[in-house]
């Protein structure tokens, strides 16, 4: 009995304007919601993305910092290692906090990564002709730019035959370029490892950065016998505070946009309580006929669930078109100090997953309220009557 009920709600829709119109109104809540929840997950996990991604390049997947500065030995076992885990390469390097002045006396703190730069990390583009290489933000805080020199100077070394005055080398700006991550660009620079090592008196280095796509956790497995060295740290270890903040930025996208599903579910509750409460006297008849109320409550479920995944669906599909055509014709929209000109979209199956099922719940859950609503609404000989 149940087939030809679900079929009677729908040829209802196709014989009766009136009813058409209400749960239109009812399924275009639905189709909305679902298509700018999908658009807003796609575009904030693309700016998301390019972030981390931008991050990642800069400062690696990982960094294994030694507990003191180790020889070439070390640093080949380090190498060893991510090659052994596939998909890394490792890039030792002298990791110094130090002071640098610009021209005029400007001066900032800035975070050294003493680098072979006739291997340098991929982000740095190769070789480059000077001593640094400065980001761009602090270029500009120390007022130079390539061909100036730049003096470094370390705090925690001294010479003592200078009355413990800190360690300092002048050096030349080879290039200046652009990490795209503003915390590495205001106050971290990479130097010739041999300068570096020159300042401190030590000719080891004191860290290894691991680039690459590989699996981070094997390449901790691999890493784990030479933990009495030092400490090895993944990039989501090491910016936790960022990646707690992502995922709270995300988690609070998803609440306010299921905050305003359930507005939509206002005009969802309205369209189907009036479209039911129509069919009063049709439903009654069926009763009559010797339909029972179970299976009178079944067909408005697969009534509801037709039209609510039907309405989530085409939000969905929408949703995925106009992401796709905005992601390969959309225009710069963003002023030129954002890294992103355009508005970067990344979809995927749990954005979508989000998108479909937030929507679909919200109205089927409210249509199975309208529908116990009209299901305890009464005599239904006495709604026959009123339909006579």
């Amino acid at each position: 009995m149940t087939p030809p009920l679900a079929r009677y709600f729908l040829g209802s829709l196709l014989r009766s304007p009136e009813r058409g119109r209400l749960l239109l109104l009812a399924a275009f809540g639905v189709l909305v919601s679902s298509f700018a929840l999908m658009v807003l997950q796609s575009a904030m996990g693309g700016l998301q993305a390019g972030l981390v991604g931008r991050s990642k390049a800069a400062a690696g997947a990982g960094a294994f910092r030694l507990r003191r500065p180790a020889g070439p030995a070390v640093a080949r076992a380090l190498e060893e290692a991510a090659l052994r885990a596939g998909g890394f390469r490792a890039f030792p390097e002298y990791e110094l906090e130090a002071l640098a002045a610009g021209r005029r006396g400007a001066a900032s703190p800035v975070v050294v990564h003493g680098v072979d730069m006739a291997r340098p990390p991929p982000f740095l583009g190769g070789p480059a002709p000077g001593d640094l290489l400065v980001p761009g933000a602090l270029a500009l805080a120390l007022g130079v730019r390539e061909g100036d020199r730049v003096v470094l100077a370390s705090p925690a070394h001294v010479d003592s035959f200078l009355g413990d005055a800190p360690r300092s080398v002048s050096a030349v700006v080879g290039r200046v370029f652009s990490t795209g991550v503003p915390e590495l660009d205001e106050f971290h620079l990479w130097a010739r490892l041999p300068l570096v090592q020159n300042l401190v008196r030590d000719g080891g280095v004191n860290a290894a950065r691991f680039h690459g796509d590989g699996d981070v956790r094997a390449l901790g497995a691999e890493l784990a016998p030479l933990a009495a060295l030092g400490t090895w740290r993944t990039w989501e270890e090491e910016n936790g505070t960022l990646v707690w903040a992502l995922a709270l930025e995300s988690s609070v996208m998803v609440f306010l946009f299921s905050a305003m599903s359930l507005l939509v579910s206002l005009c969802v509750t309205g369209g189907l309580m009036v479209f039911f409460g129509r069919m009063r006297a049709e439903l009654a008849g069926f009763w009559i006929l010797g339909a029972s109320g179970a299976a009178l409550a079944r067909a408005g479920d697969l009534f509801l669930l037709a039209v609510g995944s039907a309405s989530a669906g085409a939000g969905l599909a929408l949703g995925a078109a106009f992401l796709a055509l905005f992601g390969s014709l959309a225009p710069e929209v963003l002023p030129d100090v954002f890294v992103d000109r355009r508005i970067p979209v990344e979809m995927t199956p749990r954005g979508a997953l989000v998108s479909f099922l937030v929507p679909f719940g919200v109205s089927f859950l409210v249509g199975r309220r309208a529908l116990a609503r009209l299901r305890r609404g009464g005599d239904r000989l006495a709604a026959l009557r009123g339909a006579s």
